[in-house]
């Protein structure tokens, strides 16, 4: 049984992502994973994210607030993660449904937790645009796959998907939501 915090199957998820970063192609087209392994394994993804590009702040600029804040996400990454893959799924699926006439929340699930693997890449290695040219590059191929759509109606959903997650953020930025909790912080220097 896990626990809310989420640890315990890191093995299978490193495993996963292994798999995923050896041959893609395959992963995309073969998986079966459930949504409860999705999320384990994207948890993982955010935690090693977090602590590649997170802990660069630190390093700059020590601070004990984000410290804290760091070790705060990392023991609730299974939540956060649960909850935006959710949201994020529902969102793609339903994209999907307007552009392909097709409705599979699954497979939204399985392109978009594994397309996040490529956010492991520490932005110190690569620039943050090449890191998300390339991710967007994997949602075309990952949703192409998994609906068996072209990777024309794939960019065009991931083309729509963006601009709502931007105007989602930016509403929030207005609402000062996101601008609140990312303030003064290191952690977080895109926002």
């Amino acid at each position: 049984m896990q626990s809310w915090i989420g640890f315990g199957s890191e093995k299978e998820s490193f495993l996963k992502i292994i798999k995923f970063i050896k041959s893609p192609i395959v992963v995309f087209d073969k998986d079966k994973s459930s949504s409860e392994e999705l999320i384990d394994m994207l948890t993982l993804v955010f935690r090693i994210g977090l602590l590649l590009n997170g802990s660069y702040g630190l390093l700059i600029n020590p601070s004990y607030l984000d410290l804290i804040a760091i070790l705060v996400i990392v023991l609730l990454a299974k939540i956060v993660v649960g909850v935006v893959l959710e949201i994020e799924a529902f969102i793609i699926n339903l994209i999907m449904r307007l552009i392909a006439k097709k409705d599979n929340y699954l497979s939204a699930m399985q392109a978009l937790a594994y397309s996040m693997i490529v956010l492991i890449i520490p932005s110190l290695i690569f620039p943050g645009y090449v890191i998300a040219i390339l991710t967007i590059l994997v949602y075309v191929y990952g949703f192409s796959k998994k609906y068996k759509i072209s990777y024309l109606r794939s960019f065009l959903g991931v083309v729509l998907y963006v601009c709502l997650i931007g105007i989602i953020i930016y509403i929030g930025q207005l609402l000062g939501v996101i601008n609140n909790l990312t303030a003064n912080s290191q952690m977080f220097p895109l926002f």
